[in-house]
Parts: C-alpha cells; sequence; structure tokens
C-alpha cells in the first residue's frame, strides 16, 4: 500500500470535537472537514500521515498524537512559531524514506514552505490541494496572498477544484486533477425537531449573506418554520424567537441538523469571480446528507441539479425576499425533493471511490 504524507491544519475529528465542545473556537470549520473528509477518503486506499499544525493555542490540553495524526502545536507567538516549525522538521527528518508523495494545504504559508523542506528529506513529488484563491480570503493581505502563490509553483503538481485556480496559481502545466468535491453521506441520525426548520451551517460573515437570509426570513414571519444557524459568530446578527442560533457544532451534529432539516440553505451572494475560482463543500455536504437544498446561483451545481434545488437567484436582499414571500403564499411543499437517482448519480461521481481513482491516476502519471 502506497504512503501518503498529508499537511495540513485539519485534526483527526474526534479531536476536533474535543476542542469543540471545551469551548475552544475553531474560525474555520470548512477548512477542517473538507481537508478532513480527504484524509478520510485517502485512508481507503493509502497510508496516511497526517502533520497536523494545530492552527489555535490548546493551552495545556494537547491533542495526542496516533499512527495517523502528529500534532505540532503552531500559535501566533513568533518565537514560538520558531519552535513549532523546528519542530515540524524533526518530525519529518524521523519519518522513513518509503512515502509515494506529498500532499499540502498551500493556504497556510508554513505548511508550504514545510513540503518544499519534506521533499528535500523524503525525496518524492509533492502536490498542493488548491481550494481558493487566497486574495479571496478576508483579512488576507496582498503581501501575503502573492507569498502563498509564489510558495506553490514549484510544487511538481496539484489536485484542484477548479481549472481556474490551477491558472492562479500557475500549475495548469504541470501533472494535475480537477477533483471538485467530496461527497460523504454521514452515519448520523437525523436531529428531531418539534416544528420543521431550514438549516444553515458555516462561517457567520455578512459578506456570506447569513445576514440577509435571517432579516429577511424574520420579514416574512413564516409560522411554523424555525431558522437553524451553526458556526462561529463574529459579527452581530439580528435575533428573534424563531431563528436559533447553535454555535460551532461537531461534524456529527452538523450532518444531523442537515439530514433533520426540512430543508438545507445556502446564501453565499453569487460572483462571477467566485463562481470561476471556487466551489462551496458546503454543497456536497447537503447534498449527501439533506432531502432539500434551497441555494444561490451557482454554475456548478445548476449543471448538475438544474430542477432538484430551489434557486432563489443571485443572493441579494431583494431575492431572499421574494423567495420568503413565495414560500409563505405557495407553502413548504413547494421546495422540491432531491431526486433520488440525480442524488445516487452525483454521489458515484464525488464520492470516495472517485476521488481515490483520480488521485492515483495523479501519481500514476509521474514518471519513476
Amino acid at each position: 500500500m502506497k504512503k501518503i504524507l498529508y499537511l495540513t491544519t485539519a485534526l483527526e475529528e474526534k479531536d476536533y470535537d474535543y476542542y469543540l465542545e471545551h469551548g475552544y473556537p475553531i474560525s474555520n470549520p470548512s477548512n477542517q472537514n473538507f481537508h478532513s473528509n480527504a484524509i478520510s477518503a485517502l485512508k481507503k486506499e493509502y497510508e496516511v500521515l497526517a502533520l497536523t499544525l494545530v492552527p489555535f493555542e490548546t493551552k495545556s490540553i494537547r491533542p495526542i498524537d496516533n499512527p495517523t495524526h502528529i500534532y505540532i502545536e503552531h500559535p501566533r507567538n513568533i518565537i514560538q512559531k520558531i519552535l513549532a516549525l523546528q519542530e515540524l522538521k524533526e518530525e519529518i527528518k524521523a519519518l522513513p524514506k518509503d512515502f509515494s508523495a506529498i500532499i499540502y494545504d498551500p493556504l497556510n504559508e508554513a505548511l508550504s514552505r514545510m513540503s518544499s523542506y519534506a521533499k528535500k528529506i523524503l525525496e518524492v513529488p509533492r502536490f498542493a490541494f488548491l481550494t481558493d484563491n487566497p486574495f479571496n480570503i478576508t483579512s488576507m493581505s496582498i503581501h501575503k496572498a502573492r507569498t502563498l502563490i509564489s510558495l506553490v509553483r514549484s510544487s511538481e503538481g496539484a489536485i484542484s477544484l477548479t481549472s481556474k485556480l490551477l491558472g492562479i496559481y500557475g500549475l495548469k502545466e504541470k501533472p494535475h486533477e480537477i477533483i471538485e468535491g467530496l461527497a460523504i453521506p454521514s452515519k448520523s441520525k437525523p436531529y428531531q425537531s418539534e416544528r420543521p426548520y431550514f438549516y444553515f451551517g458555516g462561517t457567520l460573515l455578512e459578506k456570506y449573506g447569513v445576514k440577509l437570509l435571517i432579516e429577511a426570513f424574520q420579514k416574512a414571519n413564516l409560522e411554523n418554520l424555525d431558522l437553524y444557524i451553526a458556526g462561529h459568530r463574529k459579527e452581530k446578527l439580528p435575533i428573534s424567537k424563531n431563528v436559533r442560533f447553535l454555535g460551532q457544532v461537531t461534524k456529527e451534529e452538523n450532518a444531523a441538523y442537515q439530514k433533520g432539516a426540512y430543508a438545507v440553505i445556502n446564501p453565499r451572494p453569487f460572483s462571477k469571480k467566485l463562481d470561476a475560482e471556487s466551489i462551496p463543500s458546503k454543497m456536497f455536504e447537503y447534498i449527501a446528507n439533506a432531502n432539500r437544498v434551497i441555494s444561490t446561483k451557482n454554475t456548478f451545481f445548476e449543471k448538475n441539479f438544474p430542477n432538484d434545488i430551489m434557486w432563489i437567484g443571485e443572493g441579494n436582499a431583494d431575492d431572499f425576499s421574494i423567495f420568503f414571500e413565495n414560500l409563505k403564499r405557495n407553502g413548504l411543499s413547494s421546495i422540491p425533493l432531491l431526486d433520488p437517482f440525480q442524488k445516487q448519480k452525483f454521489l458515484s461521481l464525488y464520492g470516495e471511490s472517485s476521488f481515490n481513482q483520480k488521485i492515483t491516476s495523479l501519481l500514476d502519471s509521474l514518471p519513476e
């Protein structure tokens, strides 16, 4: 069985859940979920070791290393950062020289730099897993974004959500695979509620349409329908009796809420630039676990589900208002169910088996 070294900030699921339950704010759950899903899928075909830079200070409760995850705390203090990177170098030096490839998250500068070091030590190719354009990331400086892109260009190849990202990172001419996302149904049981509810789980920033969604929902004053919102609240959001804030939830809880919802909703405003560059991993989760999906415009998913998803425009205030007004007039039954045949077809195209086939094809494409 081939071995893959995976450089990431994603924790093993049980460790991630532990920190959430103990009140640690983990600011980017979509990154955690995406890379933990990728690692989980790869384990079905490969022996995977994840070297994880823990993206927050664990104080006195450090996660315990195990056969598939080695943890290095990566705090904000510059001295501690240097020590953490030295620790990571020592871990890489001690690894056996029997790995076939390195996969890394290029949105973290330390991981990019360490991937280059690991390549020299292990003498294997490294592949950047491209999930976003760094220039699109909230609070990232232009200088930092340029640095991240420059660090990636020497990679031997890439796995990318879109062809556009390959161009941005300068990797179009190198071996690559386009893998738009991973759809892995959860085994968790649906959340049981007394009343039907819509569900959104993600980063609670105004730019992602969450505030507009809540305001339109409140204005519609729908009886016997609740809106559940899960995520780390970074900004003030409107509150009312039928809007329930759940805080950050575990991956299993997130799937349970998706399964139990009358419908899940993706409120992210449409942008031509974002639409071409990235694909929301949330929608893969929704399709894997939910019965009905409501979403703003997205080219990739409109091609796959033109009629089965309730499309509600580009995500401006009027689009949300019109949707809820129509819902009030026509009732919940106006929201279509995901067609089981289309859903199964999608899951086979973007499930673990298909993912691993593409990774194997990429690794096999390189000269010995």
